[in-house]
């Protein structure tokens, strides 16, 4: 992978938002990477860079609100994670990138309208199958696109007792998936020593934008920023899936 200064500030601007945005509202990092880096690298490395620098951001977080973390709420949904992810991504990696663009734009739309929309109607128990479900959605989106948090944050929300419970929850569930998703990578070679600047660099960029974050998370109404990035979040994904309708015609004429 070419390293230069598009590179680069390709990275850092786009991580840098994605930290400042992940300090307020506890998820969506991903989500921001991907909605730019996608356009200069592959769908594989785009997540990798996402997932590789998640755990640095979800580590960041997590140490402010370590008391309240509850690891007992993990066992179940990590024990559906791992070999779910797995077989996606053995999967995703035999899957042509033209036809990973379209569906990375319909992917955004979808959640862009449920937080929009739905989740202030939308209530989940506790229970097994929700957790299959959501953990289940959770590690196949991890796997194609890297963006798979709010699947996991709605199971979440669910199942914790105050904010705090939930936010250093979440931190640690990502903490741990990220990891996860790393090593797979590197055995799968979607992730190379030629990515490791502009990790670097991402990790720069990240620890700027979430110390400024949390100087102002709250100054801020939250509810109402989420709203704005998800919108904006659902005029991306239209705009990436019409983007790349001539190529994916391409492919299948």
């Amino acid at each position: 992978m070419e390293l230069s200064i598009i590179n680069l500030l390709w990275v850092m601007i786009p991580t840098f938002l994605a930290a400042f945005l992940h300090s307020l509202t506890g998820f969506g990092f991903s989500i921001v990477i991907m909605m730019f880096l996608p356009l200069v690298f592959s769908i594989g490395q785009s997540a990798a860079f996402a997932h590789c620098l998640l755990f640095v951001i979800a580590l960041s977080i997590l140490y402010n609100y370590r008391k309240s973390v509850n690891l007992k709420l993990l066992l179940l949904p990590l024990i559906f994670y791992f070999p779910i992810f797995f077989v996606a991504l053995t999967f995703a990696l035999r899957v042509q990138a033209d036809f990973l663009k379209p569906a990375l734009g319909i992917t955004f739309l979808g959640i862009a309208v449920f937080y929009i929309f739905l989740s202030d109607r939308f209530t989940l128990h506790a229970n097994v199958p929700t957790a299959l479900i959501c953990t289940a959605l959770n590690a196949i989106v991890d796997a194609f696109f890297g963006i798979g948090g709010p699947f996991i944050a709605i199971y979440l929300l669910a199942i914790t007792k105050t904010k705090e419970e939930y936010l250093s929850t979440l931190q640690a569930y990502f903490m741990i998936s990220a990891t996860y998703s790393v090593i797979m990578r590197i055995i799968k070679q979607q992730i190379t020593p030629s990515m490791i600047p502009l990790i670097v660099a991402g990790v720069f960029a990240l620890l700027i934008g979430f110390y400024l974050g949390n100087k102002v998370v709250y100054r801020l109404d939250g509810q109402t920023m989420k709203k704005i990035v998800y919108v904006f979040i659902g005029v991306v994904g239209v705009i990436t899936f019409i983007s790349s309708l001539p190529m994916l015609f391409a492919v299948i004429l």
